[in-house]
This record gives structure tokens, C-alpha cells and sequence, in this order.
């Protein structure tokens, strides 16, 4: 389920800003925008719940800011879906981003780590 999560989000939250899908097929855009809208606020409920009620992996600090990310999600999308629901379109397109961006943001976190480890170790065998 979390790999499946974590697709809608990468894939679904990609595809919401190619400009013809959105021109020409609207009805996806929509349909993509709720099922993405939905995704990250499961996920992100459910992290806050799971940092809120057992002991964190890692340290304190890591187990609050992720957490508060999962607020920022929480905050994000509303904007992002009350400003599609005005017809606020500008709007909706800078919250959308920032919506994506804080929604990936572990993702683009982990990524980031994979490399620098692979640079250490490559850098320790050279």
C-alpha cells in the first residue's frame, strides 16, 4: 500500500502539471486532482497519527518536522482545492506546487541520501 501511495503521488502529482493533458482533457485533470487530493491527505493524516502516537525511529526532531510536514500537506491541500473550486486558476497552480513539493519531499529526501551515500562509499573504495 505505502509503494502504491508513494506512485500516486510521484505519477499523479506529475501529470497535473503537463499543460495538455489539462487543456485537452479536463475531465482527467479533475478526476487525477481528486484522487491525488485524497492520497495526500490519507498519507499524511495517517503520518502525523503515527508520529503522534508511537515512539519515533529516528530522533524527536525528525519525528516533529515530519510531522509537520504532513500539516503543510494537510494545509496545502485545501488551498489547492479551494482555489480550484473558485476557479482561481493562478492560484491553484502555485499552491498545486507546492502541494506536490511538500508531498514529495521524503521522496526528494531519500533520493538525495541514496546519492550521497553512494558517493561516500564510492569516494571510501577509491
Amino acid at each position: 500500500m505505502h509503494i502504491f501511495m508513494a506512485r500516486v503521488i510521484t505519477i499523479g502529482g506529475s501529470l497535473q502539471f503537463i499543460s495538455a493533458l489539462r487543456k485537452n482533457f479536463p475531465a482527467f485533470h479533475r478526476i487525477n486532482r481528486r484522487i491525488y487530493l485524497g492520497v495526500a491527505l490519507l498519507t499524511s493524516i495517517t503520518g502525523i497519527l503515527i508520529n503522534l502516537l508511537n515512539k519515533p525511529l529516528g530522533s524527536q526532531l525528525n519525528a516533529n518536522l515530519t510531522a509537520f510536514n504532513g500539516v503543510l500537506i494537510v494545509v496545502f491541500t485545501y488551498s489547492v482545492y479551494t482555489r480550484a473550486k473558485s476557479s482561481m486558476v493562478p492560484s491553484h497552480r502555485r499552491w498545486g506546487l507546492r502541494l506536490f513539493m511538500a508531498a514529495s519531499g521524503v521522496w526528494f529526501f531519500r533520493i538525495g541520501l541514496m546519492f550521497y551515500i553512494g558517493e561516500r562509499l564510492l569516494s571510501f573504495f577509491s
